[in-house]
């Protein structure tokens, strides 16, 4: 199995701060990604610059500026990043597997991951094996589509602001 370089450090800074076993683990290893700052640079970079001015002019300091006139214009690219984190997270299973012990607490795709990749592939070709393969695949089948069930109720919600918060993002004016 391949991994990244920077997993045992990761895996290291994870046991100093005893967050080995534990949810937290999981949800702050990835925490920080560059491509979502690259977005969102992008986006506020594109925000006019008169928008601001005129806000100093009359006489907003500057945490009003950015809970009155920024955060509500940026509902875009922050309903994008937070998809786009949901999904990350969602989908990941591997720092789970390396950070969480106990079965108890273990990620739904740890789960998915474990009932994917123990399926026994036979060469025989009686009907009863053939049987059980079918019945295998449907269970895997039925568990991918329930692991992804949560995502694909958020998304409709978030999806006016996605197309419009990628598009923005992406692009510097």
């Amino acid at each position: 199995m391949l991994f990244n370089g920077g997993i045992l450090p990761l895996y290291l800074q994870m046991r100093e701060l005893h967050l080995t076993n534990t949810i937290w683990s999981v949800i702050l290893a990835s925490g920080i990604n560059v491509f979502y700052f690259v977005l969102a640079r992008n986006y506020f970079c594109s925000l006019p610059e008169a928008l601001i001015e005129s806000a100093q002019l009359d006489g907003a300091g500057e945490w009003k500026i950015l809970f009155s006139i920024i955060l509500p214009i940026s509902k875009p690219i922050l309903a994008t990043l937070t998809l786009f984190y949901m999904v990350d997270r969602w989908n990941e299973w591997y720092n789970a597997l390396i950070f969480i012990h106990d079965n108890s607490i273990i990620p739904l795709q740890v789960v998915l991951r474990s009932i994917v990749m123990e399926s026994n592939i036979s060469s025989n070709t009686s009907s009863a094996q053939a049987a059980v393969r079918n019945f295998d695949m449907g269970i895997k089948m039925g568990a991918v589509m329930l692991t992804s069930l949560p995502i694909m109720c958020v998304f409709p919600f978030l999806q006016k602001h996605f197309a419009k918060g990628v598009m923005v993002g992406a692009i510097k004016a």
